[in-house]
């Protein structure tokens, strides 16, 4: 889910060009407990208060997005994509 949403934010920041809601965005998700994970998604903005709202608003609608409509068969395939990388790469590290 991480990759999923890391790479929906990247991409509106990035197509948002100079006027984009937030410079950069991400998210993390942890274990807390053993039924219990913490995800937690952050964004910077630039440094003023009208910045902070819009970078809010935009990270909050992303979010809402994916929860009603879940991400596209694209998103998906590359999400897979990195990661069967990432594996690839730490199985030639061992």
């Amino acid at each position: 889910l991480t990759t999923l949403v890391e790479q929906r934010l990247g991409a509106r920041a990035r197509r948002g060009g100079r006027d984009a809601p937030f410079l950069t965005a991400g998210v993390s998700s942890r274990p807390v407990v053993r039924d219990l994970l913490c995800t937690a998604v952050s964004a910077v903005a630039k440094h003023d208060d009208a910045s902070v709202e819009r970078a809010v608003t935009a990270v909050q609608r992303e979010c809402a997005r994916f929860a009603a409509h879940g991400f596209t068969a694209g998103e998906l395939a590359m999400a897979k994509t990195k990661w069967t990388a990432a594996f690839a790469a730490l199985g030639r590290c061992q």
